[in-house]
């Protein structure tokens, strides 16, 4: 069979908009598929029920997020999440996967599917994939962009929550043809829980950096200090909260998680994630350098939180902190490249000493060409920025080191310019050109043992 008699189903909630690196990666995906002659239709998630024949190579069928599809006549074989078995969580819908499982068993018997791809979270798709290629005897991928029950907690509301992601994570390893990852760490956790006998059925892909012309600024006395940090923040309620708070909180977790087997992220460092660190840190700073006070903006695209702006009073730095608010994918990459240092961070993780999770605007980062404040506890993100050579590593709760470091770029970028020589080799291998190549052999070289 030539590329062009390949049938591939295609299974991710992510694809709607090019809003996340989740529906941007799931595009340059299809992409690169129907790029080289390979049929997709795709399940994905949307406003309204339809069915689009984008052009010869490309079918999209979109689900409502409470799980309403189009109508179609029901299918001679058809198939549902068994009633009395959990679905897997930690984000369980029942209704999305049997809408799911549904549209694509129609796709299955209305054409000759060759390979099921699935891609989560929500994990509970990969499942439904495994069983799917179980119920048509067809071969299956999974793409997990994040990891689901080994080296990660997740907030599992019981036992059986937990049990039943173990149990399927676990099916969907050992049952897959191949498993995508988006780190390397990650996939190394995995062969080591699952045996590493079969590695040639696991690779890493990951988002990758664009293409972009670097913008460079050109430092003057006048100039601001332009720090920008884009994307999403967490941990800032917990960071915010009373001692006395966390430690109900924490009482009554320990008595749920006793009883019931009830899990949360608070077991991660979630905090480490909210940017009161790095406030605390311009703050000392500015009273170790009082000039550098004038000089110096930080501004935040995503989600405006009450509290950055409390603790930009609290520490006299209402004028120089600025929250933007949303912003859609380009006006973030445009506001990053026209900065003079990125900063990026990352929670924590209680146990492993590498940390397996890249947040994914690294690679937009990169892609910048800019210097980067990485406030990232030792790991895959760190060591990438280190190879890149653009990056500037503190760890997310040392204020004295954020604060020292902030000095010192500040003092580079007044006198010329932060130094810095990327490795440009590197950074290349990280393109989404390279990325989309490499899925390409991958899902290739399934097919061909399948």
């Amino acid at each position: 069979m030539t590329r062009a008699d390949k049938h591939i189903l295609y299974i991710s909630k992510q694809y709607a908009t090019m809003e996340s690196a989740a529906n941007i990666r799931c595009h340059l995906m299809v992409k690169a598929l129907i790029a080289n002659n390979y049929r997709v239709t795709l399940i994905t998630a949307g406003k309204h029920p339809e069915i689009i024949s984008e052009n010869k190579y490309l079918t999209v069928i979109t689900l409502t997020a409470n799980g309403v599809g189009p109508k179609r006549p029901p299918a001679t074989n058809p198939l549902q999440w068994p009633l009395l078995s959990v679905v897997p969580g930690p984000d369980a819908d029942r209704p999305y996967l049997n809408s799911t499982l549904q549209q694509a068993q129609n796709v299955i018997e209305a054409n000759k599917i060759d390979l099921i791809i699935a891609s989560g979270p929500p994990f509970y798709l990969l499942a439904g994939a495994k069983l799917l290629a179980q119920h048509n005897n067809l071969p299956f991928i999974v793409e997990l962009r994040d990891l689901w029950y080994h080296g990660v907690w997740w907030p599992y509301k019981h036992y059986l929550d937990a049990h039943s992601a173990k149990k399927h994570e676990a099916l969907c390893v050992k049952k897959a043809k191949g498993i995508i990852t988006v780190t390397k760490i990650s996939q190394d956790i995995l062969m080591h829980a699952y045996g590493s006998a079969k590695h040639d059925k696991f690779t890493t892909v990951r988002h990758g950096c664009p293409k972009e012309k670097p913008i460079t600024t050109t430092a003057k006395n006048n100039h601001i200090f332009k720090i920008v940090y884009t994307g999403q923040l967490r941990g800032i309620n917990i960071a915010n909260e009373s001692a006395t708070k966390r430690l109900i909180k924490t009482c009554i977790h320990t008595i749920l998680s006793v009883t019931i087997g009830k899990r949360r992220c608070h077991q991660l460092k979630v905090e480490w994630m909210s940017p009161h660190y790095l406030i605390e840190a311009m703050a000392m700073a500015a009273k170790e350098l009082p000039e550098l006070k004038a000089h110096i903006q930080l501004t935040f695209a995503g989600e405006s939180f009450k509290a950055i702006d409390q603790w930009a009073v609290q520490h006299g730095l209402e004028n120089q902190i600025v929250q933007l608010g949303k912003l859609n994918a380009t006006d973030a990459q445009t506001l990053a490249m026209k900065s003079d240092l990125l900063m990026i961070n990352l929670y924590g993780l209680i146990g492993p000493k590498k940390h397996w999770c890249i947040p994914s605007k690294i690679y937009n980062y990169l892609a910048t060409g800019k210097p980067v404040l990485g406030l990232l506890p030792p790991g895959e993100a760190a060591d990438i920025l280190k190879e890149a050579k653009v990056g500037f590593i503190c760890h997310p709760t040392n204020v004295k080191q954020i604060s020292a470091q902030l000095i010192n770029l500040y003092n580079q970028h007044r006198s010329g310019g932060i130094k810095l020589t990327p490795n440009q080799t590197y950074i290349n291998t990280m393109s989404q050109s390279v990325q989309q190549k490499k899925y390409l052999t991958f899902i290739k070289s399934v097919l061909n043992t399948s």
